[in-house]
């Protein structure tokens, strides 16, 4: 009940609404173009997010569930073929997990020189190297899933075998033999458990509320030198430099609400994994909290479209000209 609840009614409601709002971020985004930082790491993110609920949406486990004897049969082109799918749908989900985690901590770097170093900010942070780090980032996070295919490859087969000889050794004999890989994986993925679980997660925590303190800082400062005396003429001559300043800040605010979404849900993941395990508190209970867990990640990376058009009124405008106008106009977030 509890899997036909979430794994295939709400997950897949969810993920159809991430995927379309994901899309229409990126085809909006992609109009003002791609020549400001933000803009890139907003595609990244878009893109990282809609494969993360593609692939979670693994149309093969759902369909066969926990019969895995479908997948047992040895040289049928049906189980070569499911097989090929899992594993894009495992693809996806790990990279686009991975990827989707990182990305919140270039966007706390990025903001962190525009509100600490404004002056400095287009030398240190340049498109290209915001592209190049976003794009590095896929490459980087295939070796939890490029680790699993020489467990895998022929399982199967071994399996099938084990069963039609009712003779677990096969199996047991098999695996022996993957023993290394299995343990160069875990290893690997303890790893990038850590990266992207605490440590992104406190990074970005600890940038937001850096960025949110300096921000509110400069604002109390103008508004304590708009009130002293000819500071009028001084404004008129900063107007561009202000609504340059001012137009920042509110991307950065935006950024920011998106980040702090995901240490919400970043935080309560980790924690629910490091906590709540079987051993403390049970089986029943810790599947419950991974199912939440789960479904809270899910929520986040449908989010940000929703933040965005909430937020951001270019953005909604936009967004509204394209479903009803099909206006062309564009959306500028910085």
């Amino acid at each position: 009940m509890v899997y036909t609840l979430t794994s295939v009614i709400l997950m897949p409601i969810i993920s159809l609404t991430g995927v379309t709002g994901n899309v229409i971020s990126v085809i909006i985004i992609s109009r003002d173009g791609l020549h400001r930082c933000s803009n890139v790491l907003i595609c990244v993110l878009a893109v990282a997010d809609s494969m993360y609920l593609i692939g979670l949406n693994n149309v093969v486990n759902i369909m066969l569930g926990e019969d895995i004897t479908f997948m047992c049969r040895p040289y049928d082109w049906v189980t070569h073929l499911i097989y090929l799918s899992n594993n894009i749908f495992a693809m996806l989900e790990s990279t686009g997990m991975i990827v989707s985690m990182l990305v919140p901590t270039l966007i706390v770097i990025e903001r962190f020189v525009a509100v600490f170093f404004p002056f400095h900010f287009t030398k240190i942070v340049t498109v290209w190297r915001v592209r190049l780090a976003a794009i590095c980032l896929f490459p980087i996070s295939l070796p939890v899933f490029l680790l699993t295919i020489p467990v895998y490859w022929n399982m199967g087969a071994y399996i099938s075998r084990s069963l039609m000889a009712r003779s677990p050794e096969i199996l047991l004999a098999y695996m022996s033999t993957k023993m290394d890989i299995v343990k160069v994986h875990k290893v690997v993925l303890e790893i990038y458990s850590a990266i992207c679980g605490p440590v992104s997660v406190c990074l970005v925590i600890f940038g937001c509320i850096l960025i949110s303190v300096k921000i509110h800082s400069q604002q109390r400062v103008r508004h304590k030198m708009i009130r002293c005396q000819g500071w009028e003429g001084k404004q008129n001559k900063d107007t561009d430099k202000g609504a340059e300043s001012f137009q920042s800040n509110k991307t950065t605010k935006i950024l920011i609400s998106v980040c702090c979404f995901y240490s919400i849900t970043g935080a309560f993941s980790f924690l629910s994994d490091l906590v709540f395990t079987s051993e403390f508190v049970g089986a029943e209970f810790s599947f419950w909290i991974h199912k939440a867990s789960m479904m809270l990640v899910c929520i986040n990376s449908t989010a940000n479209f929703i933040i965005y058009v909430a937020f951001n009124r270019k953005f909604r405008e936009a967004y509204m000209s394209m479903c009803f106008c099909g206006s062309s106009r564009t959306v500028k977030n910085k």
